[in-house]
């Protein structure tokens, strides 16, 4: 879903692309084809890192953190913390 968003954004967006093109071409020394694949990829690397916090349901119960985290040796963790030291 998020490669589909990122590719509609470049291939329907004009301006940004052409930036992103340019400082590919002029900070990375890249040229060719090469910079509109770089650039097609940032798209979707964009759209990947800002919505994929809406994949998870909102984590505000311990049930539904330990569904997605598990701890390792968690019991010495609360232990020292339960004897005033830190972690």
């Amino acid at each position: 879903m998020f490669t589909l968003m990122g590719d509609l954004h470049f291939y329907a967006g004009r301006g940004k692309k052409d930036k992103i093109s340019h400082n590919i071409r002029t900070y990375l020394n890249i040229e060719g084809e090469d910079i509109l694949e770089i650039a097609k990829k940032y798209y979707e690397i964009h759209y990947l890192d800002r919505l994929h916090i809406f994949l998870y349901p909102r984590l505000t119960i311990r049930e539904k953190i330990e569904k997605y985290v598990y701890f390792e040796n968690i019991g010495l963790l609360e232990n020292e913390l339960s004897n005033g030291r830190g972690a």
